[in-house]
């Protein structure tokens, strides 16, 4: 017969605790974009120094070390193009970029209201580099590009890259706006403007992106979806009459490693 051994110490009993789950995923969510916004403003801080510049304090953008601009072809006509941080040498080209948009009464989009501080274009420039390092959570940090062709070193198009989106933007806006001047249309110039912002969005750190477009324009949609969007749904947008909006994500990564022979 058996006897218990009644100096055997006994297990202590652990008690468990029911996690929120709903909460605990917010909050990893939450903490997980936090940490790439902070690994993007730190990239950028280090990229760049910010000088004064001649009796205006007009704000210029230099680079520790000269960098090569990222280039996309276009191999039918032989042509290069880069994207470019706007600069006080731009001035007299952005504004007739924008005069050109207005005269053809066509929207401007992806120009951080360039549209609307076309009268004080330095201004314009100031506030550009408040948005790259913005904290306010109404607003979305990010940077502004002129899309530039090389071989005649003309602005063709603009881009904005929002790298952290507020709600607004996470619904109807998506982290790239873009647009191509009217006389530059239907070359394939949507494709590679896109195509470059989705190289600097993977060196910012971003691995997918969100990227929208109104249900009735089509060539819009199209260029997003021969980068690799993949449609996630339609809602409509209340502040522009019920206009349906298309939502599409772009694996990075994935786009750049099999799309880049589309752009040529």
């Amino acid at each position: 017969m058996k006897t218990k051994n009644k100096n055997k110490k006994r297990k202590p009993k652990i008690k468990k605790y029911k996690i929120n789950k709903k909460l605990h995923n917010q909050n990893k969510t939450k903490n997980k974009y936090q940490r790439t916004e902070n690994k993007i403003k730190n990239k950028i801080k280090n990229k760049k120094t910010t000088t004064k510049t001649n009796s205006k304090n007009h704000l210029k953008t230099t680079f520790k070390t000269k960098p090569e601009p990222e280039s996309g072809d276009n191999m039918k006509n032989n042509e290069s193009f880069y994207l470019k941080e706007p600069t006080i040498k731009r001035k007299q080209e952005a504004i007739a970029l924008i005069k050109e948009f207005k005269d053809y009464n066509s929207e401007v989009d992806g120009s951080s209201f360039l549209d609307k501080k076309i009268d004080n274009y330095e201004n314009w420039l100031e506030s550009l580099e408040k948005i790259k390092n913005n904290n306010d959570e109404n607003l979305c940090p990010g940077i502004q590009y002129f899309l530039i062709r090389k071989n005649d070193n003309k602005i063709v198009g603009l881009i904005n890259i929002r790298y952290n989106l507020n709600d607004w933007m996470m619904k109807y806006g998506g982290h790239i706006g873009y647009s191509i001047r009217p006389t530059e249309r239907n070359k394939g110039y949507s494709k590679i403007n896109l195509y470059l912002a989705l190289n600097k969005c993977q060196k910012l750190g971003l691995k997918e992106i969100l990227i929208t477009a109104n249900d009735d324009n089509i060539a819009s949609y199209k260029t997003i979806e021969n980068l690799g969007g993949k449609l996630k749904n339609k809602i409509k947008n209340k502040e522009t009459n019920n206009i349906k909006i298309r939502r599409y994500f772009i694996n990075i990564e994935n786009s750049l490693t099999t799309k880049g022979e589309i752009i040529k």
